[in-house]
């Protein structure tokens, strides 16, 4: 599968990644902390264990986002941007 991440704030993708297969969401997650955080090859955390997926939506549902949070900050999202500000949003 394709992935689009989006940066907070961006329109356009900051990072696309390819993952599939058995090991599709601990890929997923390496890349996106791999991107956000920088690539740590001391590191014996698996990445899935502090990258997280949240679906919100702004409260007249007309907006819906895939949010991404890195060690609980909000970093962005996939497949699409927040087009509102991210205050209109609630996770669902």
């Amino acid at each position: 599968m394709d992935f689009r991440f989006y940066a907070l704030g961006e329109t356009t993708p900051s990072l696309l990644f390819v993952a599939g297969g058995m090991d599709l969401w601990n890929d997923m997650c390496e890349a996106i902390a791999d991107h956000i955080l920088g690539k740590d090859p001391y590191s014996d955390e698996p990445a899935h264990e502090f990258v997280e997926v949240v679906e919100m939506q702004t409260a007249d549902e007309e907006e819906y986002v895939e949010a991404v949070y890195v060690k609980g900050d909000l970093v962005g999202s996939l497949k699409s941007p927040f087009w509102m500000p991210v205050s209109e949003y609630v996770k669902i």
